[in-house]
């Protein structure tokens, strides 16, 4: 990350009344990843790392377009779709927005898969990665035009639609980075919480992982027959639901 930035964010984060306890913020090591929290002392069991009052998260509460997004809600909009249309109206804003120091400290978009070209998501054929992927695009742009279609029947609602690109590029920070913070937000941009690894991909040598495997393998066999129809009824809907995608693709591209 951009020192400029990292050090931007930091003084937005004081501002915001964060607190720090016995980690802090720096670049990533191999200068690619942005910036990740480190220790920077023994840090005991139970220790609060990071306090970040309610009013700093961005939400569909806190968001300045709150009021046409209330409406929207009260108009069958799912929540997930309020929360995009909060992130890609605050990027929109710049350095007006109450998050500039924050957002600006993010990518614009993160290269989920829905988000990949269809010849990048080809090089995933085979994998079911990209059959996931195309269907969750196409729900995005169904979601979008579904918007369009409400804004323009309701003129006088006053709310603003970002283009599909920047709708998109805000859901792929809501997949990757929002937190449910309680009933009254729901789910939320979190700064600094989406800056510790809380989801870690590999396990480290020596480590171990517990979990429920014998338990599964046991069940294993009584539930082989129903197994082997569920995973009938589970392709025959990827199979719908990549075919639905790839129009859904098509008609986007045409546009």
């Amino acid at each position: 990350m951009d020192p400029s930035k990292l050090s931007a964010f930091l003084s937005w984060m004081e501002r915001s009344g964060a607190k720090w306890d016995s980690v802090e913020l720096r670049p990533s090591p191999d200068g690619q990843r942005g910036a990740c929290v480190v220790a920077s002392q023994s840090v005991d069991e139970g220790t609060m790392l990071l306090t970040l009052p309610k009013q700093a998260v961005l939400s569909v509460l806190t968001a300045s377009n709150s009021k046409a997004l209330g409406a929207l809600l009260e108009a069958g909009l799912p929540e997930s779709a309020a929360l995009i249309l909060a992130i890609a109206h605050e990027q929109g804003r710049g350095r007006s927005s109450r998050w500039s120091g924050y957002l600006a400290s993010l990518p614009s978009a993160e290269p989920l898969p829905f988000m990949w070209s269809a010849a990048e998501l080809r090089l995933l054929a085979g994998t079911g990665v990209d059959v996931t992927a195309r269907a969750r695009r196409a729900e995005l742009v169904r979601e979008y035009a579904d918007l369009c279609a409400w804004v323009e029947a309701n003129p006088d609602a006053g709310v603003a639609l970002p283009t599909l690109a920047a709708y998109l590029g805000a859901a792929s920070l809501a997949s990757s980075r929002a937190f449910y913070v309680d009933d009254e937000h729901g789910e939320a941009l979190v700064p600094g919480a989406d800056a510790f690894n809380h989801k870690a991909a590999l396990v480290p040598e020596g480590c171990e992982v517990e979990g429920d495997a014998e338990e599964g393998e046991e069940g294993g066999e009584e539930e082989g027959e129903e197994g082997e129809e569920a995973d009938e009824e589970g392709e025959a809907e990827e199979e719908g639901e990549e075919g639905e995608a790839e129009e859904a693709e098509e008609e986007e591209e045409e546009e």
